[in-house]
């Protein structure tokens, strides 16, 4: 597979005979919805596993010091991604994830670009 396939696409691609894929997402909820998806469309078993209780603690309070700036990072992080994929010809991703960057970080002057970037290609999009 060329380029930067979904996770969706390798396993359809890739799990052929129907392997049931048990997924496990650890402490981070961020990709729990792709986990448990990847997890319920083969048959397999989806788990998260929480931080343990004292390291939750000692990252809440690190966290808590500058959540906005992580948050703000992230969606950055997403942004350059989606612009990547886009001057690539590779649309569709990029849209998908411009459309996680308005879903995830609303709010963030990166979510104010994603939902115009998402406009400006539906626009163009016969």
């Amino acid at each position: 597979m060329n380029g930067n396939p979904s996770v969706f696409d390798v396993v359809r691609l890739h799990n052929r005979s129907r392997t049931p894929i048990h997924t496990v997402a650890y402490e981070d909820k961020a990709n729990c919805k792709v986990m448990e998806q990847v997890a319920k469309s083969t048959g397999g078993a989806y788990r998260f596993v929480p931080p343990h209780p004292s390291i939750a603690a000692s990252s809440s309070a690190a966290s808590s010091a500058a959540p906005a700036d992580l948050q703000n990072n992230r969606a950055n992080f997403l942004l350059f991604r989606a612009r990547s994929l886009e001057s690539r010809g590779r649309d569709k991703q990029a849209q998908a994830i411009y459309r996680r960057i308005e879903r995830d970080f609303s709010g963030t002057d990166a979510a104010q670009a994603a939902a115009a970037k998402i406009s400006q290609l539906s626009a163009s999009d016969p």
